[in-house]
């Protein structure tokens, strides 16, 4: 890749045409390129693995690799770490996954900001504690990146019915079951 960048540049400097891809790090690689290929791979290496334990760089290159159910969990796991800023990011990463993919079974409340990455939330349970879970999905915010809702409550009453009827956080649903 460095090689190709070098080599497809109007530079015949390797500092100069690195500079505008690789900022302050342009130096020491045109110098490991020029004068210490051997050196090159343990440099990466080094950089590489700084990089990688960063939380968002972490779990965007998940989201990057593609839906799987371990991913999503292994996702979901980690937001507690990902910066409110660097959510944006994420949601490009997850942007591709189908709907389907990004869903949420059962006590979606364990995920601290999961809604905001759902898209397919399962509800289930019965009386008083269900109704009060539809209500809390029915008005948490996040709830609006939703596209799936399916609710197999029982018990949930009127009031669980106008929840979801009335919602305005609901509505983006594409599929209510």
């Amino acid at each position: 890749l460095l090689l190709g960048i070098i080599r497809r540049s109007p530079y015949k400097s390797s500092r100069l045409a690195l500079r505008p891809f690789f900022d302050a790090e342009a130096d020491t690689l045109a110098h490991l390129i020029e004068s210490r290929p051997e050196q090159l791979t343990d440099y990466l290496r080094s950089h590489l693995v700084l990089r990688h334990d960063d939380p968002t760089a972490r779990v965007v290159a998940l989201a990057h690799l593609g839906p799987d159910p371990t991913r999503w969990a292994d996702i979901l796991a980690l937001l507690p770490q990902l910066p409110p800023a660097e959510a944006p990011y994420l949601e490009g990463a997850l942007a591709a996954w189908p709907d389907e993919a990004r869903a949420l079974e059962g006590d979606w409340a364990r995920y601290p900001g999961g809604l905001r990455f759902t898209r397919a939330l399962t509800l289930s349970g019965r009386g008083v504690c269900a109704l009060e879970n539809l209500l809390a999905v029915a008005t948490h915010p996040d709830a609006v990146h939703l596209t799936r809702l399916s609710v197999a409550y029982r018990g949930i009453g009127d009031a669980g019915v106008a929840a979801l009827a009335g919602s305005p956080m609901l509505a983006n649903l594409t599929h209510l079951d």
